[in-house]
């Protein structure tokens, strides 16, 4: 795992654990590269301390467990040439010569390790092993005269294969951390015979003989190309963020530290008489028992924090995919909706024979959906720049209340639309803030917006503002549908919709208040949102930090209202709660020679329909008080109804909206903006 994971007080899991890899893989590969260089160089090192001892007849350098078992001195060469071939395998350059003398050095030790067993095993001296110096001392453990014994002659020989295959690219080298794994088995056993004094395991000639430094060199080439080859092997493992990979930093320590450390407590408390061997035993069986189970609980609590987080990522990922198809969605839709005005005044002004009335109502239906679109746009992109950090504000020291009054002159269409009582409450001494002026009337628009689609018509809405010490509170409230208290805590997340229901489709995409949090956040203020529950209104609270009176020195820009949507021979029925869409439409059905009748909402499309008894019904789905799905039930469920054609005129347009179409007694089922040709011909089919 890149971050840490915790337990809570409540029992909930946070991010931190110390036992996750570093925090990216790059810095991973960075400190195996530094560790292995590290255990390079105490090969090199000692190895060459041990030639010295050699060349200057000082055994003790030779010897350095006094034990008269020496490392010799091919084997201190070989062990220096692999330090210097890991040591170059390390190198950050790996450019191609670097890589080659690693491996011609590798092929070296690979050899010296080869030509070696093969003398131990037929009993025959090819003259390497006094190539370089021929003494006495120091031969407890050999077989021959200065000849390593087999344990060291077989590391060298897989300790050169690895190093040569691991200086190539891709998969060659996962053999090579197998081999060094391999070193590390068998330099094992003779260190834990120096560790417990069982001579067996490192002084027998030619089988098991090898002096202490010799293991501790061999083991630090082994442990330092396993990590030098973090993609594969132990190394690939520890680094994984999943259980294996957890399950593994938490053990491999414990595993190898535990059983080496009681066993010396038990040897050298025996050998101290402090007890016989049954209560050694005895006591170091207990300890065990007790040490792996509090691992094995450790390791447990781990791995079921881990698939907590896990579960948590999984669903975190399902929740974003399902926002994101929502949202997709719903840009559909709000995209339709303005459209099949524009399109269906498009037709008009095709069919109009000049009438000037006529023209200039479709053109200001096309001027007013446009609007609405660019407004679609340019929440996308302002929410676009804002999450790369490239929107730039144009901060200047201004007064307050103008911009709320600007805010309120861009939200006048909805607000008169809906014939709201609107409040304004300003204190009479002037507010001066740092900011921008155009981005923070967009700020108090867009909620003055949402307060408006929110709420029924002719209710009341304000915005107040309070002096406060150092800073001003700036309050949206209205007595809409309010917010559920587990929605608050998401309002402002992107694509985070108060009602999606259809119901209550009011129109947006969901980032209208994630772009508002972000620009009060750029202005260094913040936004609280606070409902009593649905049904019980809301307020939307923007704190500023205010600043010392100062002159405006320019005026503050002028903002261009952008006017939303409002919601348009056979008998026809129209049902769209867009005023615009409903009027282009009853006016084009009207000029192509139907007689059309129109409302704006469920309940009265039920009257109406009842009361005019069309032979087609064009019956919008998203609509206030009762969805068009509903409509269409209650009207199939009349004797009067079931002869009406009713056609889903409707801007979702997924396969799941079609098959609820039909489910609900519909008989065709058109997506904004429709092509006029194509519902003429819907029109004109006979049902099925």
């Amino acid at each position: 795992m890149n971050s840490t994971t915790s337990k809570t007080s409540d029992g909930s899991v946070s991010s931190r654990d110390y036992h996750d890899p570093p925090r990216s893989r790059a810095e991973f590969y960075r400190i195996s590269q530094a560790v292995s260089f590290t255990l390079a160089g105490y090969a090199v090192i000692g190895g060459s301390i041990t030639l010295i001892g050699w060349a200057l007849e000082i055994p003790r350098l030779t010897d350095w467990n006094n034990d008269n078992v020496s490392m010799f001195a091919n084997t201190a060469m070989g062990v220096v040439i692999g330090g210097i071939a890991l040591i170059l395998l390390c190198a950050n350059d790996r450019i191609g010569p670097t890589l080659l003398i690693a491996r011609t050095l590798g092929v070296v030790v690979a050899l010296l390790g080869g030509l070696t067993i093969i003398e131990q095993l037929t009993n025959t001296n090819l003259g390497i092993d006094t190539v370089l110096f021929d003494r006495d001392w120091g031969q407890r453990a050999s077989a021959a005269p200065m000849r390593m014994g087999l344990p060291a002659a077989t590391s060298f020989l897989l300790i050169g294969a690895a190093l040569g295959l691991a200086t190539f690219s891709g998969r060659p080298r996962k053999p090579a951390a197998a081999l060094a794994l391999g070193v590390v088995g068998i330099v094992s056993l003779s260190l834990i015979g120096y560790w417990y004094g069982a001579d067996q395991l490192y002084l027998i000639p030619r089988y098991t003989g090898i002096a202490r430094q010799t293991s501790t060199m061999l083991m630090s080439l082994g442990v330092g190309l396993i990590i030098a080859i973090p993609e594969f092997g132990m190394c690939a493992i520890l680094a994984r963020d999943d259980a294996g990979g957890l399950l593994a930093r938490r053990l491999m320590v414990p595993i190898i530290g535990i059983p080496l450390l009681l066993g010396w407590l038990r040897i050298m408390g025996q050998n101290d008489n402090l007890y016989d061997a049954q209560f050694g035993t005895a006591v170091r069986t207990l300890a065990e028992i007790m040490l792996l189970g509090g691992l094995l609980w450790w390791t447990a609590d781990g791995i079921s924090r881990h698939a907590q987080l896990a579960r948590a990522a999984e669903q975190a990922a399902k929740d974003a995919d399902r926002r994101k198809d929502e949202f997709l969605a719903t840009l559909a839709h709000e995209l339709r909706n303005p459209l099949a005005p524009i399109g269906t005044a498009l037709e008009i002004i095709k069919h109009t024979d000049g009438d000037r009335a006529v023209l200039e109502q479709a053109r200001d239906t096309m001027e007013r959906q446009f609007a609405q679109m660019v407004r679609l746009v340019d929440d996308l992109l302002d929410v676009g720049r804002i999450t790369r950090d490239k929107l730039e504000l144009r901060l200047q020291r201004l007064e307050l209340a103008p911009i709320i009054h600007q805010a309120v002159e861009i939200s006048r269409p909805l607000i008169d639309a809906g014939q709201h009582r609107l409040t304004i409450e300003l204190p009479t001494e002037p507010i001066w803030i740092e900011a921008d002026a155009v981005r923070l009337a967009q700020v108090f628009s867009n909620l003055l917006n949402n307060a408006c689609k929110f709420s029924e018509p002719k209710s009341p809405i304000s915005i107040s503002a309070k002096q406060a010490v150092g800073n001003v509170p700036i309050t949206v409230a209205d007595s809409g549908i309010g917010i559920a208290p587990d929605h608050l805590g998401s309002i402002f997340e992107m694509f985070s919709q108060v009602d999606s229901s259809l119901e209550r489709t009011r129109g947006g995409l969901g980032i209208g208040l994630t772009l508002v949090k972000r620009l009060i956040e750029l202005h260094r203020g913040r936004i609280e949102a606070h409902s009593e529950g649905l049904g019980r209104g809301s307020q939307f609270t923007v704190t500023l930090p205010t600043v010392e009176n100062a002159p405006v020195h320019s005026p503050a820009p002028s903002i261009r209202a952008n006017s939303p949507a409002n919601a348009a021979g056979k008998r026809v029925l129209v049902i769209d709660d867009n005023l615009d869409a409903a009027k282009t439409l009853t006016m084009i059905l009207r000029l192509s020679g139907h007689t059309v009748e129109t409302v704006h909402d469920g309940p009265a499309a039920i009257e109406k329909a009842k009361e005019y008894q069309p032979g087609i019904m064009l019956l919008d789905i998203g609509l206030p008080g009762m969805n068009g799905y509903d409509v269409c039930r209650a009207i199939r469920s009349q004797p009067w109804g079931q002869k009406i054609r009713i056609i889903a005129l409707t801007g979702w347009g997924q396969d799941q909206d079609r098959q609820n179409a039909r489910d609900a007694g519909f008989d065709d089922h058109l997506v904004k903006p429709v092509d006029l040709q194509a519902l003429s011909r819907t029109m004109a089919a006979q049902p099925t």
